[in-house]
């Protein structure tokens, strides 16, 4: 899916979760904060109508008059929210919310002229970077870390050779994320940092990439010798494999009716199900 553009990129996070029509409630709010201009009650910037040229989103507001418990209305309430988000990214460190109005148009201009081949690259990025660390083996998932790196660095390669405006919007789409925790990251960078992290710790990865790919057998093992056992008791048996991961694999074993879990003081019993043998 295409990313909305905005001309502050951090307000978005208040569109993703909205319906159509409050959607367009909200691009009309960001366009009047921003000043954009308008013509006939179309956004020049947006190209999106006015919330009152829309029947549809003026009915959306008409009907939408319910108080919340800050004592606004939703619509009131979105463009509260919104007027605090531009005035967080004012002070944050992050250079994409400086950007002045030239460097925006030409980020938005180079979104709109070269969108279906952005969103070809968009769509690698994500895919490589999605299948990295779910792979059964330290290599394929070292050769996987390559190949998120080299969809990223296609694109950025693709974005610089355009135009000025391709490397605003690169910068500011992917060099300069931002969230909660982390004012300014590049997206790449966890991928760069878990490539690394295998590189230099590769006999200890292996080993826990083998033993993950067979878990189930290893557990099914265990317990067939210790019928009966405390599940915390499995941990300390496979230190390579991280407790999250045999919980989640002991849980697809009692889902899959392979064991049997039951609750014992702050733990758990597990047992092979009856007529399972391995």
């Amino acid at each position: 899916m295409k990313r909305p553009h905005l001309t502050s990129r951090g307000t978005k996070r208040f569109v993703n979760n909205l319906t159509i029509h409050e959607g367009g409630i909200v691009l009309s709010l960001i366009c009047r904060l921003f000043g954009h201009k308008w013509k006939d009650g179309v956004c020049n910037r947006c190209n999106k109508k006015k919330a009152e040229y829309d029947d549809k989103v003026q009915a959306a507001i008409s009907g939408n008059k319910e108080i919340l418990q800050t004592g606004r209305t939703s619509v009131d309430q979105l463009e509260h929210d919104l007027k605090k988000a531009i005035a967080d990214e004012k002070k944050s460190i992050n250079p994409k919310f400086h950007r002045t109005e030239k460097e925006e148009e030409l980020s938005f201009n180079f979104s709109q002229k070269w969108a279906s081949a952005i969103q070809k690259y968009e769509d690698a990025i994500y895919s490589e970077t999605a299948k990295v660390g779910t792979l059964d083996s330290i290599d394929k998932n070292i050769e996987q870390c390559h190949k998120a790196i080299d969809a990223f660095e296609a694109f950025r390669n693709y974005c610089y050779k355009k135009s000025k405006g391709g490397q605003i919007y690169f910068d500011d789409m992917w060099e300069h994320c931002h969230n909660s925790k982390d004012p300014c990251f590049s997206y790449i960078q966890s991928t760069k940092d878990y490539l690394i992290e295998l590189t230099e710790n590769y006999d200890t990865y292996k080993i826990r990439f083998e033993k993950e790919s067979r878990l189930d057998t290893i557990l099914l093992d265990i317990i067939s010798n210790d019928n009966g056992i405390s599940q915390r008791k499995l941990y300390p048996l496979i230190p390579e494999v991280p407790q999250a991961t045999i919980r989640k694999a002991v849980d697809g074993l009692a889902k899959d009716g392979k064991i049997i879990k039951e609750k014992k003081g702050s733990s758990y019993t597990l047992r092979l199900a009856e007529g399972e043998k391995n």
